[in-house]
C-alpha cells in the first residue's frame, strides 16, 4: 500500500512539473517559439532583397521601358507602361517638304470619336521631319504648334502637338479619364529626351518662321531700290514679289498640292470598322461578325476612297500659286517693281 502510495505520488509531482513547463513562452526578445516560424526567424532577409531591386527601378528611363518603332531616317520610343491606353499610327505617305514619322493617340478618345463622328480625336502629338535643304520651305506653309526639336547630319526632326482639345467620350467623361488625359499629354517630354538617346542626333530648337516673317525677309532681299526708279508698281508696292503667296506656293494648300483627308485625318481606313472591311453585331447566340456597310467591306475611308488625301482644286494639285504660277513674282510688274 505504501509502495502505490509512493507512486502516485511521484506521478503527482511529475505531472506538476509538466504543466509549470507548458504553455507558450517568449524569450527575451518576446518573439513566441510557438505559431508562426516565420515570426520568429523573420524576414529581414527578403526585405533587404526587397529594397536592393526597388534601388535598381529607380533608374532613368532605358530602352527596356520603351517599345521602338524604327524609320529609315530615325528610331523613335514610346513608353511601355502606356502602351494599352495609346494607339501609335505610323504614317508611310511623304510630302514635299515635311514628312510624318507617326502620330500618338489616346485610344479610347480616338475609337470613340470614330464611332460617333467618323472622325479622329484623342490626338496627343506628332513626330515628323524634313530634310535640311528643304527646310527653308517650310516656312511660311501652316504648321501650327510645331517645334523643332533634334538634328542629325540630314534631318530636322518635328514635334507637334494639336491646337484644339483631343479628349473625347460619348458620356462626356469623367474626372479621372481627363486627369489621366492630362498625364498622357506630357509623355511626349519622355519621347523627345529618349530620341536623342537611342538616335546620332542632338537637341535643336530652330524657329519655323511664319508668313509675316517671310514677307519681311523677301522685302529685304529684294529691296526696292534695285526695282524702282520712278514709280512703284501699284500691286506690289515695288517689292516684286507677288501678293497673293509666299514664295510661290497655293495659299490654300500651302504648296503641298492635296490635304490630308478630312474625314480620315489622313488614316485611309474606314472609321466604322477601322479598315479591317468587318464589324460586329448581335449579343450570346446571336453575336456574328458581318461586313461593314459603310465601306462595304473595302475598310477603306469612304470620302478618299482608301488615298488617305483630295487634291488641292485650287491649284489643281501642283502646289503652285495660281495667280504667279509659281514663279512668286508679281503678276502685274512681272517682278520688277515698277509700273
Amino acid at each position: 500500500m505504501k509502495k502505490i502510495t509512493k507512486i502516485i505520488l511521484v506521478l503527482l509531482l511529475v505531472l506538476v512539473a509538466f504543466s509549470g513547463c507548458g504553455g507558450s513562452r517568449d524569450d527575451d526578445s518576446g518573439r513566441s517559439y510557438y505559431g508562426d516560424y516565420s515570426s520568429y526567424y523573420g524576414t529581414s532577409s527578403k526585405e533587404d532583397t526587397s529594397s536592393k531591386d526597388t534601388s535598381k527601378n529607380s533608374s532613368s528611363t532605358t530602352s527596356n521601358d520603351m517599345k521602338i518603332y524604327s524609320f529609315s531616317v530615325a528610331k523613335i520610343g514610346i513608353p511601355k507602361e502606356y502602351a494599352s491606353q495609346l494607339a501609335v499610327v505610323k504614317k508611310s505617305e511623304s510630302g514635299k517638304t515635311y514628312n510624318v514619322l507617326l502620330r500618338v493617340y489616346e485610344k479610347t478618345s480616338k475609337l470613340e470619336s470614330e464611332m460617333d463622328m467618323d472622325e479622329s480625336l484623342g490626338l496627343l502629338f506628332e513626330i515628323g521631319y524634313t530634310k535640311i535643304s528643304k527646310f527653308s520651305s517650310m516656312s511660311g506653309q501652316d504648321y501650327p504648334n510645331s517645334k523643332v526639336f533634334a538634328k542629325d547630319s540630314n534631318n530636322y526632326y518635328i514635334y507637334t502637338e494639336p491646337s484644339d482639345y483631343q479628349f473625347y467620350r460619348s458620356d462626356g467623361g469623367t474626372a479621372t479619364e481627363e486627369k489621366n488625359w492630362q498625364k498622357l499629354q506630357k509623355i511626349g517630354d519622355t519621347v523627345k529626351s529618349h530620341f536623342l538617346k537611342i538616335n546620332d542626333a542632338k537637341s535643336c530648337t530652330t524657329k519655323i518662321k511664319d508668313s509675316d516673317e517671310n514677307a519681311n525677309n523677301y522685302s529685304s532681299k529684294h529691296s526696292t531700290s534695285s526695282y524702282v526708279t520712278s514709280q512703284k508698281c501699284s500691286l506690289c508696292k515695288g517689292s516684286g514679289a507677288c501678293n497673293h503667296c509666299v514664295f510661290g506656293h497655293c495659299p490654300s494648300c500651302n504648296g503641298k498640292g492635296r490635304f490630308d483627308c478630312i474625314t480620315c485625318i489622313g488614316m485611309g481606313d474606314c472609321g466604322s470598322c477601322g479598315g479591317s472591311g468587318y464589324t460586329y453585331r448581335g449579343t450570346g447566340l446571336n453575336f456574328k461578325k458581318v461586313q461593314c456597310s459603310r465601306c462595304n467591306g473595302s475598310g477603306d475611308c469612304r470620302s478618299c476612297g482608301g488615298r488617305r488625301y483630295d487634291n488641292c482644286a485650287v491649284c489643281g494639285s501642283t502646289g503652285n500659286c495660281s495667280i504667279c504660277d509659281g514663279t512668286a513674282l508679281c503678276s502685274l510688274c512681272n517682278g520688277t517693281g515698277k509700273r
